[in-house]
């Protein structure tokens, strides 16, 4: 393997309740309905982007609400909820970072918009360890699309075939493997409900990378 793209919600730190969050007092907040009432649909598009997901809140809710609005207020409410949070990273994820930063080029894939990723990657105090950053902005077909994948390896100048990519998601996992690349499902997100069983390996701590990379 030449290179190691990471997802980030639910790989680099446990974010994904905090999207949850910020999309549930969106829809409530504006009179669309209950949170409950789009919790189902927030899992099933785990791992794609906020275009994909509220294009389908505002067709199923019958919203009259632009897509640019919604997923505007969306961000707002997110990085709102960021700035109030302490935000650390996964478990074991710093020494692992560390030790493939030595040995690979890394890269950041996520469906999440750049300004989430920002706001992330700087409050994480990360970004030296990432050669690339692509974000859902950056792609027209969202996870499971290979697109953000193909994207990752071409900005590090890598074959996709020789590169890992960590997901915690379906979708990132069938991204990955449309793409041509060695999955590794992670189940470290207490949160983390996917299924993960397509993925080439499965793991639930940063501990096990190490030995699946003296294999």
């Amino acid at each position: 393997m030449q290179a190691v793209i990471f997802d980030m919600d639910g790989v680099i730190l446990e974010s994904e309740p905090l999207h949850d969050s910020a999309s549930c007092d969106v829809f409530e907040g504006h009179g669309f309905g209950n949170a409950e009432e789009i919790e189902s649909l927030l899992n099933d598009f785990r791992g794609s982007t906020d275009s994909a997901f509220w294009s389908c809140i505002k067709e199923k809710f019958s919203i009259e609400e632009s897509l640019e609005t919604l997923m505007g207020w969306k961000e707002e409410r997110f990085l709102d909820i960021i700035k109030e949070s302490d935000i650390q990273l996964m478990d074991g994820l710093p020494s692992v970072l560390a030790l493939l930063h030595d040995r690979y080029p890394l890269a950041l894939a996520s469906s999440s918009s750049s300004s989430a990723i920002d706001a992330i990657v700087d409050g994480l105090d990360v970004r030296t360890y990432f050669t690339a950053i692509v974000s859902g902005d950056d792609i027209e077909h969202s996870k499971p699309a290979p697109d953000i994948f193909l994207l990752a390896a071409e900005k590090l100048g890598v074959d996709p075939h020789e590169c890992i990519v960590i997901e915690d998601s379906q979708n990132g996992v069938r991204a990955g493997n449309a793409a041509g690349m060695h999955t590794i499902g992670y189940y470290g997100s207490p949160s983390n409900r996917q299924d993960l069983s397509e993925a080439a390996v499965t793991i639930h701590h940063y501990d096990e990378i190490a030995a699946i990379l003296e294999e």
